[in-house]
């Protein structure tokens, strides 16, 4: 889990932005660990894309 974490964070090549983005993969991966299955988690990593680009297009201006 801590390195699959680790790897989501640094592939995303936002180095502000690491901590939030390897917590996401822990988060990430624990579903899929306790699951035993993907879809969860790929589920989880949409609807952390969708708010990513909801608060873009609808954030703060």
């Amino acid at each position: 889990v801590a390195g699959s974490s680790v790897v989501f964070g640094a592939t995303h090549f936002q180095a502000l932005q690491f901590p939030a983005l390897a917590a996401a993969g822990v988060v990430f991966a624990l579903l899929a660990v306790r699951t035993d299955r993907l879809g969860p988690a790929i589920v989880a990593h949409m609807a952390f894309n969708a708010a990513t680009v909801a608060s873009i297009v609808w954030g703060p201006a």
